[in-house]
């Protein structure tokens, strides 16, 4: 759990070694009287560089964005299995969620390459809303047709029923049907 005011290793070669977070974005809240940001391994941080090395491209002072990697408090899995690590560490990205650096030292955790269930909820929802538009395209294209359909068979003197039947006619291929008696 990062929280405001917590002290994070940084685990990459951008040349910062400590940092403190000072925000957790997207984090979830703790229950209770006061409403304070909790980030896990996953979540985005902004934190302030406490320590660094002289020729790193990160220097001290600098705010800076993470990705938290390695936490203290335990991970539980879906097969049961928990996961603690020694100490909290975090990854510096940029704007765009890009490493910064070009190394990561240490373990990670396995919980980053796979999306949480709220994340893929939403990818979800954004497929849905894709299949969505593109039945509203093949609606709109099936009754193109349909209506081309429809005004195929009427000149030739076909009488049909109802749209069904001037659809079958016209998927069986029928040049010349045999008018229908009304």
């Amino acid at each position: 759990m990062i929280q405001q005011q917590t002290y994070i290793d940084i685990a990459d070669n951008t040349g910062a070694k400590q940092a403190m977070c000072i925000k957790v974005l997207k984090g979830s809240s703790s229950r209770g009287r006061f409403k304070r940001r909790i980030g896990r391994v996953g979540d985005v941080i902004i934190c302030a560089v406490k320590k660094a090395i002289p020729a790193g491209d990160v220097k001290k002072g600098e705010i800076i964005r993470c990705v938290i990697v390695r936490t203290k408090q335990v991970i539980r899995r879906v097969d049961g299995s928990y996961v603690r690590f020694d100490k909290n560490a975090a990854v510096v990205i940029d704007k765009d969620n890009n490493p910064r650096g070009t190394r990561i030292f240490g373990a990670v955790a396995r919980e980053l390459l796979f999306p949480r269930r709220d994340n893929v909820l939403g990818d979800f929802l954004d497929q849905l809303r894709d299949v969505v538009k593109q039945l509203v395209r093949w609606k709109d294209l099936i009754a193109f047709h349909l209506e081309q359909i429809v005004q195929t068979l009427e000149p030739s003197g076909i009488a049909a029923r109802n749209l069904g039947e001037c659809l079958a006619l016209q998927l069986h291929g029928l040049d010349q049907a045999v008018p229908v008696r009304t």
